[in-house]
Order: structure tokens, then sequence, then C-alpha cells
């Protein structure tokens, strides 16, 4: 999960500096161009190319690392884990050759490793690695700068996730309120913060609590120049989800119409889009309009063969 941008400047400056081999370049902006495009085992196919081509680095040669860091996204990218964790466990200890034990750009790597084993659901593995981030970036910038919120959120989602909802709470909290001193209305970290704190309120049973917050996060995306069809989409449905548990049917069926229409424009995944699409059927049935919530299912049936 690559957040503190910084990182990558300064190993790809560094890169250049010590040395100019075409292979490598080259391997990596296929790779990476690849799994922009959604083409992740093709992109891990250009990352191994690249990884070979780094075997003749120096030890403490930054390119190596970010070789294997990109490796584990495009592995990431299809649900691969086990993969992974190999993969950013080699990028981070190629990082702390290359940078130090102590320097906060390791938050990244750690970050990275964490989202594994969070994916994974380990979140006994995770947590160690989000504290040593969260003690490396407090340290260097700041408790209340933007690379500190990015860590705070991340340990807060894990906490959330992994159902210590009370350990998940003054994290959140802090994250979103670090986030509404330092960030722009429509950066959409801080919709993704206030989403989180919706998650959790969903999750202590005060459902009015979350709506609110969900309102707000659709409103931040929605006027965000940030925001991709997806991101509005995402929005669209936690929304109309809280809406269905507070008995307000009617207005979620119109943001699941809404956020179907993304999702197909978007080309969402079929898994996805087969899961709205029972979702609303389920708000239609609520409605009593069986003959449009049985077409919808149909639907949802025929993307999931």
């Amino acid at each position: 999960m690559k957040r503190i941008l910084g990182l990558a400047a300064v190993l790809l400056g560094a890169a250049t500096a010590r040395a100019d081999d075409a292979g490598w370049d080259k391997a990596l902006d296929e790779g990476e161009k690849l799994l922009e495009a959604g083409k992740a085992a093709e992109a891990e196919s250009k990352f191994r190319d690249a990884l070979r081509e780094a075997e003749s680095f120096e030890a403490e040669d930054p390119r190596r690392a970010m070789t294997l860091s990109n490796l584990g996204d495009a592995q990431m990218a299809q649900d691969k884990y086990a993969n992974a964790e190999e993969s950013y466990k080699q990028a981070l200890s190629a990082y702390e050759t290359a940078l130090g034990a102590d320097d906060p750009d390791l938050a990244d790597p750690l970050a990275d490793l964490a989202w594994v084993y969070r994916r994974w659901k380990k979140y006994a593995a995770a947590e160690p690695l989000l504290k040593r981030a969260l003690a490396l970036v407090e340290k260097a910038r700041g408790a209340a700068s933007a690379e500190t919120a990015e860590v705070v959120a991340d340990l807060g989602a894990l906490y959330l996730r992994w159902g210590k909802l009370a350990e998940a709470e003054p994290q959140l909290k802090r994250a979103l309120e670090i986030r509404e001193k330092t960030l722009a209305p429509g950066d959409l970290d801080l919709a993704d913060s206030v989403t989180d704190l919706g998650d959790l309120r969903s999750k202590q049973g005060k459902e009015a609590d979350a709506e609110t917050l969900y309102q707000r996060a659709l409103d931040l995306v929605e006027k965000s120049k940030e925001a991709a069809d997806e991101d509005r989409a995402g929005a669209l449905l936690d929304l109309a989800e809280s809406k269905a548990k507070l008995g307000k049917d009617a207005d979620a069926d119109g943001l699941y119409k809404r956020a179907v229409e993304l999702q197909e424009k978007a080309q969402a995944a079929p898994s996805e889009r087969a899961d709205t699409l029972e979702a609303w059927a389920a708000v239609l049935r609520k409605l009593k309009r069986e003959t449009e919530a049985a077409a919808l299912e149909e639907k949802a049936k025929t993307l999931t063969k």
C-alpha cells in the first residue's frame, strides 16, 4: 500500500545516481503499466524479470527493494498471499539494508507486510508491524502529521476488522482529527477516515450514527476531483446498506440503483456487481417489488457463472 510517496522518489533517485540499468528499468516500467491496467499476472512476470536484472546490484542498492515491493503488489492483486508475504518480507529486509533500521520511510514497507496479514486475517502478525511504523513516523514527522495519520488509520482499520472495537475507536478518531486539520476536503483519505468511523459505529450497533457518517463520506467523495466511479459506488453502497438496516428502504433503493450504474460504468468485478444486485433485490422484496427483485437476482446469477 504505497502511501508514503517520498520513499519511491528518494529510492528512484538513488538508483539513478548509482547506475543506469536499461534492462531493469524497462522491465519495472512495463510491470507497473501492466499492474495499473489490471493485468496482475503479466505484471508479476515483468517484475520477476526486473528482479533477475537486480541480482547483480549491490546489497544496499535500493532498486532490489523496490522491485520486490512491486512484485508483492502484483501478487496481492491476485490474492497470492503467501507469495506476497515472502516478497514483502524480502523487500523490508532490503529497505532496512538500504536505509537503516530506524528510518521513518520504513513505514511504507512495514505497512505493505501488515496489509498482507490483514487481508489474510492474521491480525496478530500485522499489529507489531504497524506499531513499529507508527513509532518511526511519529518520531520523525510529528504526532499530528499527515504521515502519522496514515499509519494510525491503518492501525485503527486493523483493530476494526479484528473485532477489537475498543482499541479501534481511539485510533480511528485520532486519524480523522489529524486529517481534518491537515488535508483538503477533496482528499479521499479524509473520506476513508469518515467511512472507517462509520463502519465502527455500525459494528457497535449505532446505525443512526453510522448513517450520518456514511452520508458525510459520500458528500466528500462526490465533491472530490480525485474520486473515480468505483469510489463513488463504494460510498453509495455503504450508505445504502445503512439505510436498509434502518428500514429506510425507499432511500436505499435509489442509492443501490446509482451504485449499480457506476459499477457497470467502471467495469467492476462480476462478483462485486452480483453482490450489489443481490443486496438491491433484498430491498426491493421488502418494498413488495417482487418482479424487479427476481430480475436482479437472475442477473446476479449470470454474473457469477
